[in-house]
C-alpha cells in the first residue's frame, strides 16, 4: 500500500469534490427524467378522465331528455284521464 503524504491531501480532496459533484449531477438528471415521465403520465390520465367526464355528461343529458319525454307523456295521459272524468 502506498504511503500518503501531505502533498496527496489536496489531490484527494479535489477528487472527492469532483466525485460528489458528479453524483449530484447524475441525481439531478435522474430527478428530471422522473419528473418528465410523471408529467406525461399525469397528462395522459387527465386526458382520459376528461374524456370519461364528457361521456358521462353526454349520457346524463340523454337520460334527462328521455326522462323529460316520459314526464311529458305521463302529464298528457293524466290530463286526458282528468278531462274524460270531468
Amino acid at each position: 500500500m502506498a504511503q500518503l503524504t501531505t502533498n496527496d491531501i489536496p489531490r484527494i480532496a479535489r477528487d472527492a469534490f469532483y466525485v460528489g459533484v458528479g453524483l449530484g449531477v447524475i441525481g439531478f438528471q435522474k430527478a428530471q427524467v422522473q419528473r418528465v415521465e410523471l408529467t406525461k403520465t399525469v397528462k395522459g390520465q387527465v386526458g382520459e378522465a376528461k374524456d370519461q367526464l364528457e361521456t358521462l355528461g353526454s349520457n346524463a343529458e340523454e337520460l334527462l331528455e328521455e326522462l323529460r319525454g316520459s314526464a311529458r307523456d305521463a302529464r298528457t295521459q293524466v290530463r286526458a284521464v282528468v278531462s274524460r272524468a270531468a
